[in-house]
């Protein structure tokens, strides 16, 4: 990716803290192409709205035993739009939604997927 070292600095941060308070540790939790049996979509109770949606997908899929599988993907440049990953009030966002759902994501035991 072509991303600032600043940016790169908040996504290693960010993957830190997911691997530290969720237990997910992939390379990029933020990646939104993601392929997913239904049984396993549907089987999440999600409560996220914000930046830890795609981190409470993966760290509940796997608490309920999916298996997880990362493939790389090719990045090309945005084209259209501005990122808000930089953004102060949505970093603070993001962590005020980890903080607040961490408790619940980890401790889950609604988790019911049929692998």
């Amino acid at each position: 990716r072509a991303d600032s070292a600043l940016r790169l600095l908040y996504a290693d941060g960010w993957r830190w803290l997911v691997d530290h308070f969720l237990g997910v540790n992939v390379r990029d939790t933020n990646c939104a192409f993601k392929l997913m049996r239904r049984e396993v979509v549907q089987g999440l109770d999600l409560h996220s709205t914000g930046a830890l949606i795609n981190a409470e997908i993966l760290a509940l899929a796997a608490r309920a035993g999916a298996i997880i599988h990362e493939l790389p993907v090719s990045h090309r440049p945005r084209e259209h739009g501005e990122s808000s990953g930089g953004n102060l009030r949505v970093i603070l966002r993001a962590l005020r939604e980890l903080l607040r759902h961490r408790r619940r994501i980890v401790k889950s035991d609604s988790v019911n997927i049929n692998n």
